[in-house]
């Protein structure tokens, strides 16, 4: 081999390395850039998992609160029937007393009435009697 052959082979090698230098740093360059973005994913994936963790507590205590909330709401429902009930029978036996007051009344009307009835025969018989102690007179 000559040594122009050699030279020109040298500076072709000279210029192929530069290439592969280059080359190189643009690879270290994207092999940095991609381990940035996996490290910035792995960040991410962990604030997810701490997120994902807080929310399936959060979730847990909703539903126990659901649950609690649904027994509220069946005792009160309960309880409200229970008064429904309740002033149904007050309204039944607030009609009833109504009902006897009013007999009571009529009673009382019907007791004034004998009463008078009573004093007006006791009169009559009064008067009868006295009548009848009177001497008569022959006819």
């Amino acid at each position: 081999m000559k040594k122009t052959d050699w030279l020109r082979e040298k500076e072709i090698l000279k210029k192929e390395k530069h290439k592969l230098v280059i080359e190189k740093e643009i690879l270290n360059d994207q092999l940095n850039a991609s381990q940035k973005q996996v490290h910035a994913l792995e960040q991410s994936q962990q604030v997810l998992k701490n997120e994902k963790a807080g929310l399936t507590h959060e979730n847990t205590k909703l539903k126990t609160e659901k649950t609690e909330l649904t027994e509220k709401i069946k005792a009160l429902a309960t309880e409200r029937d229970k008064l429904i009930a309740s002033h149904q029978e007050k309204s039944d036996l607030d009609l009833h007393n109504r009902r006897l007051a009013s007999a009571n009344e009529d009673l009382k009307r019907q007791n004034r009435k004998l009463e008078e009835e009573n004093i007006a025969l006791k009169e009559r018989v009064d008067g009868l009697k006295e009548q009848l102690s009177k001497p008569q007179k022959p006819q």
